[in-house]
């Protein structure tokens, strides 16, 4: 919302962007869709392969939940 009130807003002219994006959004677009696409699935599949050399399933347990606690600090504190 804060890149949309900045472009209506004037502040920003789209034409100087032009040099960098010289064949228009399409490429840009297809990129970014290719790589959210790919990044949560990437990552589950890396995750997964950690899964059959854990002996105990509890560590396992206790680790994603620490992953997800540590992460969502870092989410915080970047905010």
């Amino acid at each position: 919302m804060g890149n949309t009130l900045l472009i209506l807003s004037g502040s920003i002219r789209l034409k100087e962007l032009k040099p960098v994006m010289s064949q228009g959004f399409k490429p840009v677009l297809r990129s970014a869709i290719r790589e959210r696409l790919a990044n949560p699935y990437g990552e589950m599949i890396c995750f997964m392969m950690f899964i059959p050399c854990v002996h105990k399933p509890s560590q396992m347990t206790r680790a994603g939940y620490g992953g997800i606690l540590a992460g969502g600090i870092v989410l915080i504190a970047a905010a």
